[in-house]
């Protein structure tokens, strides 16, 4: 019997039952206590079906199995405290001091526990709006990573950068509170956009052909980063379609700036998220090579020019 079908029998029963009572009590004999027992039922009728529509409904957003559990976890909870709370109130002829009494202990539970339904709002959150999925690289609070699991209370990531250079995995895994989505910023590295800029700096001697080595530099990135481009180009004519978004340049761009110490390239081009430093290196390493057969072409350095004569002998009176 699966769940759809269960769900619906016990709902059945349960009205059937409520039905049943009201009309032995009407027509065959008087029961005792016959309207809570028949509020009572339809009470449990009712929680039951929003709690069938409401796990019906984490099934269809919430993809993560785990998240699903905990979720429905919760709902489980939850609707067995409004039954119990419910079905004491029907019951009760003056419930006037249990809603005081339940009223008081519900503000002591919130204020102790403010923190834990905090992290409960933010998980709600999270998985409601999907701020971040399973699988996205994002940064909250200054901590990097990409995306493990989401849960009620807490986001796990696989941690990325700190001592390691680039957007590479540390290897420790990071578990972060959900209240921060509430108050803090979170930065989604491929939330609808899975690519990013980067640059890297080649500075040249100011003796060098600077012509010659844009020409040959401009070569290589667009050869290089061509095809991500023409595919970044089409991921932001789509994200402007959803947002306002004034026209970016995906093509790669060479900026030239003039130093007292050489004349600095700055080369912006577009990027994968996963593969940024592996793009680095590669158009580094061709850059050099390119660099190297050209006679006319220097990298720069910082150095040192002394002007003036230092008189190294040894003066004695």
């Amino acid at each position: 019997m699966n769940e759809a079908v269960k769900s619906s029998v016990i709902v059945s029963i349960l009205l059937v039952s409520a039905i049943l009572v009201w009309v032995i009590n009407n027509y065959v004999y008087g029961l005792p206590y016959v309207p809570q027992i028949v509020y009572s039922l339809v009470v449990v009728a009712a929680v039951y079906t929003i709690k069938y529509l409401l796990d019906r409904w984490v099934a269809s957003k919430i993809l993560a199995k785990k998240a699903q559990f905990s979720f429905r976890r919760v709902i489980d909870i939850i609707s067995a405290l409004i039954i119990f709370l419910g079905v004491l109130l029907i019951w009760i002829g003056d419930p006037t001091t249990l809603i005081v009494s339940t009223g008081i202990l519900g503000a002591g539970i919130a204020i102790a526990l403010q923190d834990v339904f905090r992290n409960l709002a933010g998980g709600i959150l999270t998985m409601v709006t999907n701020i971040y999925r399973i699988g996205d690289r994002i940064e909250v609070n200054g901590k990097h990573g990409d995306v493990l699991g989401i849960g009620l209370f807490n986001t796990t990531l696989l941690e990325i950068k700190e001592w390691i250079n680039g957007d590479q995995a540390t290897g420790r895994i990071c578990v972060i509170p959900n209240s921060v989505v509430l108050s803090g910023t979170v930065h989604n590295y491929t939330k609808e956009f899975n690519f990013i800029w980067d640059e890297i700096t080649v500075p040249i001697t100011h003796e060098s052909d600077w012509k010659q080595a844009y020409d040959k530099i401009s070569a290589i990135v667009q050869r290089e980063t061509g095809k991500i481009s023409e595919e970044a180009d089409e991921a932001l004519r789509k994200l402007g379609e959803r947002y306002y978004l004034t026209r970016r340049q995906a093509e790669p761009s060479i900026f030239v700036t003039i130093t007292d110490n050489w004349i600095e390239f700055n080369i912006r081009y577009v990027t994968d998220v996963g593969t940024r430093r592996t793009t680095a290196t590669n158009l580094s390493r061709l850059i050099l090579e390119e660099i190297q057969k050209s006679e006319n072409i220097h990298i720069a350095s910082t150095t040192l020019t002394v002007s003036g004569g230092l008189d190294l002998k040894e003066k004695r009176p």
